[in-house]
């Protein structure tokens, strides 16, 4: 994560895929596109305070990784993700909000675009030191 950040901080932001499109083929970047959005810095987010990374997510996307190498993981559509919490951390995704499903059960919002594109995951909550999804978590400014 700390080299992505790097990254977007050193190349003054990143452009939109719109903007951008990928093409499929062997060629040189265009490095004059323009671009959407860039952050100043990083801080990371505790990952034992479940407060922390609720105050985070409630003002801006937060920056999470997953394990995504199960297969019922891998192949979710909709609704409370409810499987095995594992702890081989392989993928980044976004955090972009929380709530409640009426009951005791809350869960975070989790944008998941390389799996499924504009898809929300919601992440079951139990406590928090439980959940696979959060063990590395960043927020950008």
């Amino acid at each position: 994560m700390d080299y992505a950040f790097e990254f977007i901080i050193n190349n003054h932001g990143l452009t939109t895929e719109s903007n951008y499109p990928y093409k499929g083929i062997d060629g040189t970047c265009n490095t004059q596109a323009s671009h959407a959005f860039k952050i100043i810095g990083n801080e990371d987010v505790p990952v034992d305070s479940e407060f922390a990374l609720l105050k985070a997510v409630a003002n801006q996307p937060v920056y999470v990784t997953i394990d995504s190498s199960q297969s019922e993981f891998q192949f979710y559509k909709s609704g409370v993700f409810t499987g095995d919490c594992e702890t081989d951390l392989d993928h980044g995704v976004t955090a972009v909000g929380y709530g409640t499903n009426g009951a005791e059960c809350m869960y975070l919002h989790i944008h998941y675009t390389l799996y499924i594109v504009g898809a929300y995951v919601g992440g079951e909550r139990e406590t928090f030191s439980d959940l696979f999804f959060f063990r590395n978590i960043v927020r950008a400014f």
